[in-house]
Parts: C-alpha cells; sequence; structure tokens
C-alpha cells in the first residue's frame, strides 16, 4: 500500500512568497519510500504491475498538489541493505 505522509509540513504561504520572489523557481520535494522493507522493494522491483501501479499513484499525488515534481530517493534505500 502506497500512503503519503509529511503533507502537515507543507507551508503555502513559503511556496507562495518563494514563487513571488521568483517565478523561475520549481518546486520538487524529496519523495522517500520510508518503512519498506526489502521484501516490499523486492516485489516491487520484480512486478511490472507494482511499478505501474506505483507510478500511477505517484503521478496523481503530484498533480494534486501545487509542485512541479519530486526527487525521488528510493536507491537510497536500496543501497543502504548493501552495507549491511
Amino acid at each position: 500500500m502506497v500512503l503519503f505522509e509529511g503533507l502537515h509540513d507543507t507551508d503555502p504561504g513559503w511556496l507562495k512568497d518563494v514563487r513571488s520572489s521568483n517565478p523561475a523557481v520549481k518546486i520538487v520535494p524529496r519523495l522517500l519510500f520510508d518503512g519498506w522493507s526489502q521484501q516490499d522493494l523486492n516485489s516491487l522491483f520484480s512486478s511490472e504491475m507494482a511499478q505501474t501501479s506505483v507510478v500511477q499513484k505517484i503521478t496523481d499525488f503530484v498533480k494534486s498538489l501545487p509542485i512541479e515534481g519530486i526527487v525521488c530517493e528510493i536507491l537510497l534505500q536500496v543501497g543502504l541493505w548493501f552495507l549491511f
């Protein structure tokens, strides 16, 4: 299940101030796959249907916000497993 958290940290006033100061600024917050187990990520990477579903949910989420995109940090979590 995909759950988006952290929206309580969004500051619409700050976003408006930043954009009014420089209209060329692009807002691209980080998207972390926090709390996903190795099993969860293995399931995602091994199923095209799961990948399509997750990408669609992320796309819908991004389109629902006043942002221009995201920075996806899934490889950070994957890379840490190789250290242990």
